[in-house]
């Protein structure tokens, strides 16, 4: 396994996120925004530079982390047009994976369950030809938040081009699952194909933060004991979500993205690293991690 961060979690400036990645020893980084905009949105000037500096800094990129999907079910036909962009941005980056969602969550969500499954098949045969697979993340405020939820819809998808973006503090954040490492990576386990990786706490008064990660409610030691034992040989990506000093707006947690989303994340995110890197190194041989 191997730790890697999405990049706006610290920076929206590549120099700054490319020495992070040096500093922790970071090979693969996953791209959201870069300078204040969607990876898919950068001008062809500025994704040059950007490729060019991450090669030159001798960093692959893991995931495209685009919000496809993060949509009311009625509205998916615009959302094609923006996964096709994704599509192509995984392509240039040599990015194997473009995350995407399953539609906003809502009361009779089951009986949509086709028509989330048809429109998830027909975003994966227009991957296929790029040789991009889409990674499925249970969304905390989407139709599926649970590994319960999220392994009943990849059963009805196309493994070779389907898979599962696992973040179980989704499951605990969205109110569905106290303990997903418990009761949902079970669930969704035979499909994950790249981790998620932040700290939810609930505090006295009920509320919720993001906290350091080891500081909140999540085993994550239990977790990375339990994708060694199925042999994960992936990526387990920090996305930070707290900050030194402020509360992440809830608005922003639910469309991350842009210069006033990183403020304040460069220290976060390093000091979190710092802890992920020695979750993984606890339990595995040297160079075995």
């Amino acid at each position: 396994m191997y730790a890697s961060f999405i990049t706006d979690e610290a920076s929206q400036v590549p120099f700054q996120f490319i020495g992070l990645a040096h500093r922790h020893g970071i090979a693969n980084v996953e791209l959201r925004s870069v300078l204040g905009r969607p990876a898919d949105m950068l001008t062809e000037a500025e994704r040059v530079g950007l490729r060019q500096a991450l090669h030159d800094g001798g960093l692959a990129v893991c995931c495209i982390a685009a919000s496809i999907f993060k949509c009311q079910l009625e509205d998916r036909e615009k959302e094609f047009p923006r996964l096709e962009r994704a599509i192509e941005c995984a392509a240039y980056f040599s990015a194997p994976l473009v995350r995407v969602f399953s539609f906003w969550r809502r009361q009779d969500r089951v009986r949509h369950g086709t028509a989330i499954a048809d429109a998830l098949h027909r975003a994966g045969e227009l991957a296929r030809p790029a040789g991009v697979r889409l990674g499925i993340e249970n969304g905390r405020k989407t139709m599926h938040c649970t590994g319960a939820e999220l392994g009943g819809l990849l059963a009805k998808l196309d493994p070779e081009v389907h898979s599962a973006v696992w973040d179980p503090a989704n499951s605990i954040f969205g109110g569905t699952d106290a303990e997903p490492v418990k009761n949902g990576y079970a669930k969704v386990a035979k499909w994950v194909a790249h981790v998620h990786v932040k700290d939810p706490k609930r505090l006295p008064d009920g509320s919720q933060r993001y906290v350091p990660l080891g500081q909140g409610d999540l085993p994550w030691d239990e977790q990375i004991r339990r994708l060694r034992a199925d042999h994960y040989r992936g990526t387990l990506s920090l996305e930070t979500h707290w900050r030194h000093g402020r509360v992440i707006a809830d608005a922003d947690l639910d469309r991350p993205a842009g210069e006033s989303f990183s403020e304040g994340g460069y220290s976060a995110t390093s000091a979190s690293l710092r802890v992920l890197t020695e979750m993984l190194l606890k339990e595995a041989p040297l160079g075995h991690v």
